[in-house]
């Protein structure tokens, strides 16, 4: 009934009573966070690339200042020379979800299975945006099935006649923010998603998160990029990751005592965050390059080094409490039409002064094209596109929690938390490889069928065996036999033919159905078991 009721309030409000002063605004608000390649904007994405032009950056998201600059038209509402707005935002979406044999043992802690149950948007969302041209605020409350994952079962279904059920997996709102933009550079702090790289898979920051709580700041110009955030974690454990946390490791590599390098206990705080610096450099009209660096701060008060957005390769040496990551990207245009990529991310790597007992190459990369087809259908694009991505077995992976590269969210009744791979979606220990045919339309139309090949092998994040953590150096540890066990276990394999489609009609709706359709080798890891899983989702979204 609170959500029903604020949504009548929402309702109540009039894009007429916006508040109007003398002079005229830019026409829409220029600080509003929008995905360049979120449906609607990717028909601007995939012209310009059909064009030979630059892609404008790996960033996935951007103030509609930036996008306006690099010629897209931002989806926002037009101002109508007011400088100061108020609209009242509603969207209601009646859906229905069905799954059937899913492995479900991970629960909360895969994310790749929470993100196929999850629909992209909310069941129910009544908001307010304002601001000015330069300034602008989000705050919304909603309902969505974020959380189906943790109760959902191998098989089941659910549906918009089921209120009282997909109530009990409400999750905190997904987006609301506040941002400024100039002419060439923004600032926005809150809840949205956002992600960099050019694929399907992001190995630095993963774009098919959910939302980030984050504060970061952009500078663009014509050729170059600079982009820096700051985000954070819950910094909830569970008695097992506590005991994990505050153990006493890493007496090695570690040379500060307070955090336990003189075989103390140390210190642990109650803190995750995590950083992100980001350069790129556009040289020619087809062709644009990205250096990027992130650090997780984890079980200590941070300091400005860790902070400031111009520190970039923080101090590496503080063991225990700093985890650091690099990564290197380019993207180029040989002909009009053909967009191809490429990723390194160095993880770790041991160095010709480091001895054996060190940890081993953790390395991540990724190649793809995409290739705009030469067809003539007025008001559609027609594309195809490859990917494949390797992360290596310990990549990503850190014995301690809160170094370890994911987002916890915490669920209803914080007993436990929904984990999201700041990194690959699927973690380390993986590769894919995946082609797809999409179509979209100028109206906002898209239809996509794929098929991708996804081997997972048995190292995940955060994993926790006998008490102790799933790490490279655990056999120094256990008596028990625990991770050699664990490494033997076959590889997870999966043959997934995905189907969706999205189509707006009547001005203020949108239908959605979407098929994923997967044949499991070895599911769970379990040599032999083998299985069908399937999932369908369709629903019809009004949104005003």
């Amino acid at each position: 009934m609170l959500f029903l009721c604020l949504a009548a309030a929402s309702a109540g409000f009039s894009p007429s009573f916006l508040s109007a002063q003398d002079g005229a605004s830019s026409g829409f608000p220029r600080a509003q966070m929008l995905g360049l390649r979120t449906q609607g904007m990717e028909w601007q994405w995939l012209r310009r690339i059909q064009n030979g032009e630059n892609p404008p950056t790996a960033v996935q998201t951007v103030s509609a200042a930036e996008a306006a600059f690099y010629g897209f038209t931002p989806e926002t509402p037009d101002l109508e020379g007011r400088k100061v707005f108020l609209l009242p935002e509603l969207r209601v979406q009646p859906f229905f979800t069905a799954w059937n044999g899913l492995d479900t043992a991970r629960g909360s802690k895969d994310f790749a299975l929470r993100r196929r149950l999850a629909l992209d948007e909310e069941i129910l969302a009544a908001g307010i945006s304002f601001g000015s041209a330069s300034f602008f605020g989000h705050i919304q409350f909603d309902l969505t099935a974020d959380e189906l994952v943790r109760k959902a079962g191998s098989s089941g279904s659910l549906g918009f006649w089921q209120p009282l059920e997909y109530g009990k997996w409400m999750t905190f709102p997904r987006e609301g923010y506040i941002s400024w933009a100039g002419s060439h550079l923004s600032v926005a702090a809150g809840r949205f998603p956002t992600g960099i790289g050019m694929g399907e898979e992001n190995l630095i920051l993963n774009g098919s998160a959910f939302w980030y709580d984050n504060v970061q700041l952009s500078w663009w110009s014509e050729k170059f990029k600079f982009f820096t955030m700051l985000g954070s974690s819950s910094s909830q454990l569970s008695t097992a990751e506590w005991e994990v946390q505050k153990k006493d490791w890493d007496n090695i590599n570690n040379h500060d005592a307070a955090t336990g390098a003189d075989g103390s206990e140390g210190v642990t705080i109650p803190l995750k965050l995590f950083t992100y610096h980001r350069f790129e450099w556009k040289p020619f009209r087809r062709f644009g390059l990205g250096i990027t660096e992130m650090q997780l701060i984890g079980g200590k008060a941070p300091d400005l080094f860790n902070l400031l957005p111009m520190s970039v390769w923080h101090n590496a040496y503080s063991a225990a409490v700093t985890n650091v990551m690099f990564q290197v990207d380019l993207w180029a245009l040989p002909v009009d039409g053909l967009l191809v990529y490429g990723e390194f991310l160095l993880d770790d790597v041991q160095s010709f002064v480091e001895s054996g007992a060190s940890k081993p190459n953790c390395l991540a990369w990724e190649l793809g094209a995409l290739y705009t087809l030469p067809l003539d259908v007025p008001g559609w694009l027609f594309f195809i596109s490859g990917e494949y991505t390797h992360a290596g077995q310990w990549t990503y992976t850190r014995w301690q929690p809160y170094l370890t590269m994911y987002q916890r969210q915490i669920a209803s009744g914080g007993h436990s938390g929904l984990d999201t791979p700041l990194g690959h979606s699927e973690g380390g220990d993986v590769d894919t490889a995946g082609i797809s045919f999409g179509a979209v339309t100028e109206a906002g139309g898209r239809i996509e069928f794929g098929y991708k090949y996804i081997r997972k092998g048995p190292v995940y994040l955060n994993e926790i065996l006998n008490g102790d953590p799933l790490y490279y150096d655990y056999a120094e540890y256990d008596s028990t036999g625990a991770l050699a066990a664990a490494l033997n276990r076959p590889d997870k394999k999966s043959h997934c033919f995905l189907l969706e489609a999205v189509w707006p009609f009547a001005g203020h709706f949108e239908a959605a159905a979407s098929l994923d359709l997967r044949w499991v080798q070895d599911t769970g890891h379990r040599a032999g078991e083998n299985a069908w899983e399937t999932i369908v989702k369709t629903g019809v979204l009004w949104h005003w």
